[in-house]
């Protein structure tokens, strides 16, 4: 097993050496850059304008590179608690802010299908609406 273990090792690394390789070549590294901030600024897009039919419940500066956003909330509810109802409720995970020591802050990221981050807002949206009637 162990022997099948190494070897299956042994492709995979091979085969993220030769797509590091490819991924460097200029034009394909522009690329892939160009494709992530497309992505990213259309992302970011979708968030704010989700974020804004709210009105001033919520409150968010857009990052000025990469991908995660910081959002501050005006709800009577710790980050933390606000986190984890979230995950165990709605199966959405959002990062609390009393990490960072910003409570009534949370941290989104929005370098994933678009999709895949608006269904997530859909499942807070709905949250929002059975537990604080917003």
């Amino acid at each position: 097993m162990y022997i099948a273990y190494a070897a299956f090792g042994k492709q995979t690394q091979h085969t993220i050496d030769v797509n590091g390789e490819i991924a460097l070549q200029p034009d394909k590294r522009l690329e892939i850059l160009n494709r992530n901030r497309t992505m990213l600024n259309e992302n970011l897009k979708a968030v704010k304008e989700w974020l804004n039919q709210y009105g001033d419940l919520f409150e968010y500066t857009p990052p000025q590179s990469g991908g995660m956003l910081f959002i501050k909330y005006n709800l009577e509810i710790n980050s933390t608690e606000l986190a984890e109802w979230l995950r165990k409720e709605k199966s959405v995970f959002i990062l609390a802010g009393d990490c960072y020591g910003m409570d009534h802050h949370f941290r989104i990221g929005i370098g994933e299908r678009k999709d895949y981050i608006l269904s997530g807002l859909e499942r807070i949206k709905q949250a929002l609406k059975e537990r604080f009637d917003i």
